[in-house]
């Protein structure tokens, strides 16, 4: 029998393959939300030019003239990693009251 699969090792070590998952799913998320906000304040506002090199839309050449809307496709993008890591979180919880 694989511990991978079957007995308490495997679900213990299954929950914390899901929870860094979900960590690492909630990071991304969190970083794309900012860069989001972050790049659509600073192409409307013009502030932060401190932070012009460090925001994607400011990096990326190919994205000169739609800046806006990159930013907020990026900031969509993070928002829609936090809901998976959300449903990741509630599945994970659900899978260890029901063993």
């Amino acid at each position: 029998m694989s511990p991978q699969t079957d007995g308490r090792g495997g679900r213990a070590a299954a929950a914390a393959s899901v929870e860094g998952m979900k960590a690492v799913l909630e990071a991304f998320g969190w970083l794309l939300v900012l860069q989001g906000i972050g790049g659509l304040i600073n192409t409307l506002f013009g502030w932060w030019r401190w932070a012009h090199g460090l925001l994607v839309v400011n990096v990326l050449p190919f994205l000169d003239g739609y800046e806006v809307f990159a930013a907020v496709v990026i900031g969509v993008l993070g928002f829609a990693l936090l809901a998976v890591a959300g449903a990741v979180g509630r599945t994970a919880g659900r899978a260890e009251e029901g063993r």
